[in-house]
């Protein structure tokens, strides 16, 4: 009883809490904007550009390698200051630019978001004209010019012979080098007040020489100290900020710049054809801990990828982009600045600190080129396990193992299917992480044994804020190594989180990312077993007691030479890397506690879940919209959220389904799970104070709907595993915006209550309340072919059509000419369902034709790639629709079984008779069935792992 009024106690004190940190949130006052920052304000009003005109130092101009240009150009502040310049070539067209002052003490950027060794490419020409100089790429067909004009200063990517991006074309390029001290700023604390002028009645001889007042200068405010509130950012290196402006030729569109509440198409911040006219602030990047975040806003959420992409001319569309490497504060202005001739999009970046480091990426084309070239630079998802693409059920809290147990049976005994149950922080022993509350959790291994009997696994929290507590081993050896994060005054940074007073790991420097690592070890964290798995929360970091809710900007890493100014953006990046690595050397931990990374041994792919993300963070681990809140305003932005997300490369990603914050109606609940249902990441969340909502505690019709939606999720894993490994070698998005794959149709480009899964499946799920009917437009054009993935009933493209839409009905459309794999037995989880049958469903295009890819193997560990252990093949009906064929196209693995063949689009001729061949056995002639349109052909005695044949006759 005592521990249970504890508990309760304790509860309590935390939903007042939190309720309080709710109302503190939306309040817009507690979050700073543009023009509360100096070097935002400073470098977005355009009169401060009116320096020294930036030029190209002559003579400088060097061809080091085939690879490298070096050369100088003038400071903006000072004629006599010399910045160096880089241009690097890489394959695929890539064009890197660093700029730099060569100061030690400034940060050099965020490197570790790079994949290791980058493939350099070649300059195939270079050419000085005494006024520029011209190298030029080539790729693919494609060929890449880029021109750096000297005087002024500024640069042109010219793509297959257009000029696609321009930089520093309106001359807004700012580079601030770092002082010694105040005494060395050009721009003077004190100056003349204009207001203080000599009198008339002034007598030089009785009154002596008049001395003209001095007043603060506005100028100088911020440049060396700021302040927020009752905060206080130092500033000791004083202004270290950068700027550039880049232009995008030709353009419809802009996209990327995860993560804000907004839309694909990102909106405009300055007036068209006025940039000095504003319309919001710029879009912010600056990881924070936002409590039920405002729609529609650019105000900076939880994660920061400085990625812009450019949809160029619908005439013939094409794209490109700009990946700007830096990890301090950065926000970027977006301008319209179309004509009656031209189109034509300004963009304005400004960061806090960091040399200038950017990439061009050339595309054009969006899947075979421009994603390609991102993920070159920052690297891909690995394959996940199969049973993380599962259902994931999760809430603050699940109190103790008996409703762990309840949360498992009530899957059980309601025939639902689920993968993972998560625990949050109250599974903890007074919010020290890597430990259990004995009270409640009395067996952890007992409890993890159980679930995983039932082919299930298990979530813990693990955040970064470790509670300081001198009898805790944690914080124990974290002092022991000096792993802390210091304060201004090099002592160890102390602020408040979820534990009270905590300190934050420094994980900037390897030795502590490398202790961080072993934690993860079931020797290191206690009364765990493999069947456990990780989410990082609060990563960005969020520091209750700090300015923002964050920590503050003059604390310092790596042993006072780096400020977190300069890190903060990828901060969570890091600790999900120690997090990766620690659940990757786990899957070759032996019984006596030794890590022996072995071909020999499968091993065990890890599954993170981390709130603040960066570029290349998709490395590491999947990543959700954070907490949004039980609203129908919200479930719809969770698709342009989600989607904006992906195509800035982190393909596994997903939103709390019915909003982590109020509680969800059923009818609202109900339309999240189908709205999250075919999206990559799929977990159904709440907070502390929201009522429990597992589907299984609702009543018809809302299980049976709900329970629908989900069933079909698992039907269509192998189309998604698919997809993810398509990723992994591609880096093309796991779902998509429409107009990804239909460029040419005006119509999607706006359209974001629809998305794409791959290239064959449309998602149209009902937003709004009330709703039996759906507006679908189908993309395309009238030779396009879209047919309901559940009656067969056709649709052309191009138009958009009034479905039914009833409370069990998630509107999916397969696209024609598409093969589509699914496995229908659905089961109580991924794991039941390996080796099932599968079912192939044909979608005939005009041509009466259709093709498709399969992928498959174990679902966890790397014998797919140590031992070739996997499946590929290809499956297609051949123009004309009478012969089907099956061909294994790489993979030393068994294939699956096929016990049915579901073709769409069967017109003309009845069909008399089917027959399959297959090599080495006789041909056999096979059931089969047709209503109206659809043809099923049941056990047509074919495996996905072989190479055969079927063929219809009339």
């Amino acid at each position: 009883r005592m521990v249970d009024y504890r508990r309760s106690l304790f509860t309590v004190l935390l939903v007042c809490t939190l309720l309080v940190l709710i109302v503190n949130c939306v309040d817009r006052s507690k979050f700073k904007t543009c023009d509360q920052l100096d070097f935002c304000r400073r470098n977005r009003n355009f009169e401060t550009h009116n320096h020294p005109g930036v030029q190209v130092v002559s003579g400088s101009v060097k061809r080091v390698s085939d690879s490298k240009i070096n050369f100088e150009i003038t400071s903006p502040h000072s004629q006599s200051l010399r910045l160096s310049a880089e241009l690097t070539a890489y394959k695929q067209g890539i064009a890197r630019f660093q700029i730099t002052d060569g100061n030690d003490k400034r940060f050099k950027g965020p490197q570790e978001a790079l994949v290791e060794n980058l493939p350099l490419g070649q300059f195939s020409d270079f050419t000085d004209s005494g006024s520029s100089f011209t190298v030029t790429q080539t790729y693919s067909s494609n060929n890449v010019r880029t021109v750096v004009n000297y005087s002024p200063f500024s640069i042109e990517t010219f793509v297959n012979g257009v000029k696609k991006i321009g930089a520093n074309s309106r001359g807004l390029f700012n580079f601030e080098h770092i002082r010694a001290s105040r005494e060395e700023d050009d721009v003077p604390e004190k100056i003349l007040n204009p207001d203080s002028v000599k009198p008339d009645t002034w007598n030089d001889i009785l009154d002596g020489e008049f001395k003209q007042e001095t007043m603060d200068n506005p100028k100088a405010s911020g440049r060396w100290e700021e302040h927020f509130g009752s905060y206080r950012d130092s500033k000791p290196r004083g202004p270290q900020d950068i700027s550039l402006d880049f232009t995008f030729y030709d353009s419809e569109f802009v996209f990327g710049l995860p993560e804000h509440a907004t839309d694909v198409n990102l909106k405009m911040t300055r007036e068209a054809n006025d940039e000095n006219k504003i319309i919001s602030d710029p879009y912010r990047l600056w990881n924070l801990d936002v409590f039920e975040y405002e729609l529609d806003n650019p105000m900076a959420l939880y994660g920061a990828v400085p990625l812009l992409y450019s949809f160029h001319s619908t005439k013939s569309p094409t794209f490109s982009g700009i990946f700007w490497l830096n990890s301090a504060e950065t926000w970027i202005d977006i301008a319209n600045t179309s004509t009656a001739t031209s189109k034509q999009i300004n963009s304005h970046w400004i960061s806090e600190t960091g040399v200038l480091d950017f990439f061009v990426l050339p595309g054009p084309e969006i899947k075979t080129n421009l994603f390609a070239q991102y993920a070159s630079l920052t690297g891909t998802t690995p394959l996940p396990p199969l049973w993380s693409l599962g259902y994931h059920q999760c809430k603050w809290n699940y109190r103790d193992d008996r409703e762990v147990y309840e949360i498992a049976d009530g899957f059980e005994k309601s025939d639902i299917p689920m993968d993972v149950i998560w625990l949050d922080i109250e599974h903890t022993n007074g919010k020290r992480y890597f430990t259990w509350d004995s009270n409640f959790f009395p067996d952890p291994k007992k409890m993890l044994n159980r679930i995983a009997e039932q082919k299930r696994k298990m979530v813990n929290i693990v955040d970064p804020h470790m509670k300081k507590d001198s009898d805790w081993r944690i914080e124990n050896e974290l002092v022991s190594i000096d792993a802390f994060i210091k304060d201004r005054d090099n002592k160890d940074y102390e602020g408040t989180c979820w534990p009270g007073n905590s300190g934050w790991p420094d994980y900037t420097m390897p030795h502590v990312s490398e202790w961080w690592s072993r934690q993860f070890l079931l020797q290191n964290y206690v009364n765990t077993t493999k069947d456990l798995f990780i989410w990082n929360d609060m990563n960005e970091p969020s520091v209750f007691s700090g300015p923002e809710v964050t920590m503050d900007k003059d604390a310092l890493h790596t042993k006072g030479k780096v400020e977190h100014r300069d890190v903060h953006n990828y901060y969570g990046f890091l600790m999900t890397r120690g997090t990766f690595q620690g659940l990757y050397m786990r899957g070759y931990e032996n019984a006596a506690g030794d890590v022996v990374i072995s071909n020999d041994t499968a091993g065990q792919r890890p599954f993170i879940l981390t709130r603040s993300f960066f570029a290349g963070s998709q490395r590491y681990a999947s990543v959700w919209t954070g907490d949004n809140a039980a609203d129908w305003n919200q479930m719809r932005y969770s698709i342009p959220m989600t989607l904006s997300i992906a195509a800035a490369g982190i393909p596994f990603i997903g939103a709390d389904v019915g909003g982590f914050f109020k509680d969800a109606g059923p009818e609202l609940l109900t339309r999240w799970y189908q709205t999250a249902a075919l999206q990559p990441f799929f977990r159904e969340h709440g907070e502390l104070a929201t009522r429990r909502k597992e589907p299984f505690l609702y009543e018809a019709p809302w299980i049976g709907a709900i329970s629908r939606a989900i069933k079909k999720r698992y039907a269509y894993l192998p189309v998604i595993y698919s997809l993810f490994e398509l990723h992994e070698r591609t880096g093309i998005p796991v779902h998509r915006s429409l107009w990804m794959e239909f460029p040419e149709d005006a119509n999607t480009y706006t359209n974001q209550r629809q998305f794409m899964l791959g290239s064959d499946l449309l998602v149209a799920p009902v937003l709004e309340e009330n709703k039996v009917k759906n507006n679908v437009y189908f993309p395309g054009d009238s030779h396009v072919f879209w047919y309901d993935d559940e009656t067969g009933v056709k649709q052309t493209g191009g138009v958009s059509v009034e479905v039914d839409a009833g409370l069990e009905k998630l509107p999916v459309y397969q696209r024609g000419g598409s093969v589509v794999v699914k496995r229908n037995r659905v089961r109580r989880s991924t794991e039941c369902m390996k080796g099932d049958k599968v079912t192939l469903v044909i979608a005939l295009d005009e041509r009466k034709g259709a093709k498709g890819d399969f992928y498959e193997d174990d679902g966890d560990g790397y014998d797919h790639k140590n031992k070739n252990r996997y499946v590929r093949s290809s499956i297609e009906m051949e123009a004309g629709g009478k012969k089907i064929a099956g061909r294994r196209t790489g993979g030393a693995g068994a294939g699956p079984e096929v016990e049915r063949i579901v073709i769409f689009g069967v017109e003309g001729p009845t069909v008399r008779r089917v027959s399959v061949r297959r090599v080495g056995k006789e041909p056999v002639d096979l059931w089969f069935g047709r209503d109206k349109s659809t043809l099923i052909i049941k056990s047509p005695l074919v495996n996905l792992g072989e190479n055969w044949r079927i063929e219809l006759s009339s």
